[in-house]
């Protein structure tokens, strides 16, 4: 690779490099993962890792969407992202989640339907998304909700790599054990004593991918 991939070589010992050949390649899109496969096959201690920049290049332009066209998700890059979410950081690595993902546009409206009522938004549809995915958690983990809160920023960063548009929903917060939610989350095999702080509501954004860009006006403070 050329100077402008800013590529940075790292040794490292092999057994590290193990849970980088399971990762999905979607996390790291721009490490070159072949590159890893020829390192593990050859048993070498050395890896070339891309620059941070590159993530954050890919990161930079996303924004929420809400509003999807009817277009199926290739499964192959449906996995990636699911695999990204799996390899988001858990408290003490503990990885008390499910991912538990709907891929049927008329289910996902039956759960739509049913927050609608339980909160009294009329013709609530959670902007008819192709896919969503719900992680869950279970109720007693100390950490489940800042664990699912990571693996949603990975689901988001994930599926934009793809040109895949995503949302937080967050209305089944609180209301998971209201008796028709909590039946239609047993039909999709969410154990029951598992809670859900956010879903992923997943499509193709039905608007030019060039928006406006939104200022960001978060405050750094570096201590010295």
């Amino acid at each position: 690779e050329g100077p402008a991939d800013a590529i940075t070589l790292w040794s490292i010992s092999r057994h590290f490099l193990e849970p980088v050949i399971l990762m999905p390649e979607i996390l790291f899109k721009l490490l070159r993962r072949g590159i890893f496969l020829k390192l593990w096959a050859s048993s070498t201690n050395s890896v070339l890792i891309s620059s941070w920049s590159k993530v954050m290049a890919s990161a930079g332009p996303f924004r929420s969407c809400r509003a999807f066209l009817n277009k199926e998700i290739p499964p192959e890059e449906l996995e990636q992202i699911l695999m990204a979410a799996k390899y988001a950081p858990s408290g003490m690595g503990r990885q008390t989640w499910k991912f538990t993902t709907v891929v049927n546009r008329e289910k996902i409206q039956r759960l739509a339907a049913l927050i609608s009522q339980e909160l009294g938004r009329n013709e609530y549809d959670m902007y008819k998304p192709q896919v969503l995915i719900i992680p869950s958690n279970d109720a007693d983990s100390k950490f489940g909700k800042e664990d699912n809160a990571c693996s949603l920023e990975n689901i988001f960063l994930a599926a934009w790599s793809f040109g895949i548009g995503s949302v937080w929903l967050n209305q089944l917060q609180g209301i998971c054990n209201t008796p028709a939610i909590r039946s239609l989350l047993t039909e999709w095999n969410i154990p029951e004593n598992h809670v859900v702080y956010g879903m992923a509501a997943l499509g193709y954004p039905a608007y030019p991918e060039k928006r406006e860009a939104v200022e960001k006006i978060g405050k750094i403070n570096i201590i010295q």
